[in-house]
């Protein structure tokens, strides 16, 4: 199964160690997030960044990001 990525049109926050030592990040506008993980009951989608999981809020992710094509990713 291939991940979905996505390009982001704005500056966006990130969550990094959300469970650990949680760190606040800003994700620069055309950077490319995968999706690695997306519960629908969740506010939160784990993604990956410049090879670092970072969890996103979904509403971010809906108003901020473009799907990539497969061409693309």
């Amino acid at each position: 199964m291939q991940q979905k990525s996505y390009r982001l049109n704005a500056e966006t926050l990130g969550i990094k160690d959300k469970y650990l030592r949680p760190t606040i990040v800003m994700i620069p506008e055309g950077s490319t997030v995968q999706i690695i993980d997306a519960r629908i009951a969740s506010r939160l989608i784990d993604v990956l960044w410049d090879g670092v999981n970072v969890a996103i809020f979904a509403q971010d992710l809906v108003e901020r990001g473009v799907l990539q094509d497969e061409a693309e990713a």
